[in-house]
């Protein structure tokens, strides 16, 4: 109960692994600012800023993907994800620069 309080991170969802296989999505070029929690007991969620690359669609098909995902090989129901373009992604801050920041080696960084 107070690890749901605290809004802590969770022990059994690695976040590292939830952001790679964010990126390993088509269209994200990153991800930064990742935190999986517990909504209560038996509800992981997860807030994200979700960097796309260029050319990718916006809205919400790439959202349904990507909770289609988070649902299937993480059980996570309930996500708040900001899509952001790479204007936006800048003024964000340098992802390199933020704690918990995630690219795909190869990728150009933001």
């Amino acid at each position: 109960m107070i690890r749901i309080l605290l809004n802590s991170t969770l022990t059994d969802i690695r976040t590292g692994e939830v952001a790679t296989a964010l990126i390993d999505s088509p269209g994200v070029l990153s991800v930064h600012h990742p935190h999986v929690c517990r909504l209560d007991e038996p509800h992981p969620a997860l807030e994200a800023h979700v960097v796309m690359s260029e050319g990718a669609t916006y809205g919400v098909a790439l959202k349904r993907l990507i909770r289609q995902l988070l649902m299937d090989r993480f059980r996570i129901g309930h996500c708040t994800i900001e899509l952001e373009g790479l204007a936006e992604a800048r003024i964000c801050g340098n992802h390199k620069s933020v704690p918990g920041s995630y690219e795909l080696p190869g990728r150009a960084p933001v």
